[in-house]
């Protein structure tokens, strides 16, 4: 259970006032609950859960996804 992660997130999204230039179509809320598992070092797996609510309608959003994390340096490093 040690590299397991019980997450949970809310959010809020505001329309714009022009649609083109708006990223929610309609005031929108959204909670999402879910698992990350760290499978090695800089690679984790994520699944959750979640409710979109809005005007324009309620959704259900699942999402699963694969994240690897890379460090590329920019210069030399410090030595002692």
């Amino acid at each position: 259970m040690r590299r397991t992660q019980i997450v949970a997130r809310m959010q809020q999204g505001f329309a714009g006032a022009s649609p083109d230039t708006s990223l929610f179509p309609a005031d929108t809320k959204m909670f999402e609950f879910g698992l990350n598992y760290y499978f090695i070092d800089g690679l984790k797996g994520t699944g959750s859960y979640g409710r979109e609510f809005s005007s324009e309608g309620n959704a259900k959003v699942w999402t699963l996804g694969l994240t690897y994390r890379f460090v590329v340096p920019l210069g030399n490093a410090w030595r002692n």
